[in-house]
């Protein structure tokens, strides 16, 4: 979902553009800028999640690893 909300930023940003209406562009930056960020603190949950697994010696969720190496763009369990 955030993805997608992302992606439909960036081509409302493009379409702005074209015919530029500064406060509307400030306005979809804006958006932009706060899905990152929940992106962001998304991903820092799945860390702190698989970290706190780790910590108490039960494996963790394996939704949660892949999200961890998808985000963080690792190649190998020994990046992680």
């Amino acid at each position: 979902m955030i993805s997608s909300s992302l992606n439909i930023c960036h081509i409302l940003y493009r379409l702005l553009e074209s015919s530029p209406s500064t406060s509307s562009m400030n306005d979809v930056q804006h958006c932009i800028q706060q899905i990152k960020c929940l992106k962001q603190e998304r991903i820092a949950e799945d860390i702190e999640e698989v970290l706190r697994s780790q910590r108490d010696g039960v494996l963790p969720f394996t939704n949660n690893l892949i999200k961890v190496i998808q985000s963080l763009n690792l190649t190998s369990n020994q990046e992680l």
